[in-house]
């Protein structure tokens, strides 16, 4: 695959900071009012990541996993902690 596409609502704050924040993926387009939401219309945000940008040991695909792999490590330090804390007795 030579060429990926997403799309998000303006006000999707988490999903568009995941991309531009997180991965660093630049926002390639915007459409005025595209959506149609119960309040009324919504500007479209689009972006794209290329083959060569998610490819190699400094492509985005090796950034994602990098930042998984931190998410998955804290929760198993958090899981490791909260554990611990229940099997310890209290003092009395």
């Amino acid at each position: 695959m030579h060429r990926i596409s997403f799309e998000t609502a303006e006000d999707n704050v988490q999903m568009r900071g995941w991309m531009e924040k997180t991965l660093g993926v630049p926002k390639e387009y915007v459409h005025r009012e595209a959506w149609v939401d119960t309040d009324g219309f919504l500007d479209l945000i689009g972006y794209s990541i290329l083959e060569q940008e998610w490819s190699g040991e400094k492509g985005l695909g090796e950034k994602l996993r990098v930042k998984v792999q931190e998410k998955v490590d804290e929760s198993k330090r958090k899981e490791g902690s909260e554990e611990s804390a229940r099997q310890t007795p209290l003092a009395t």
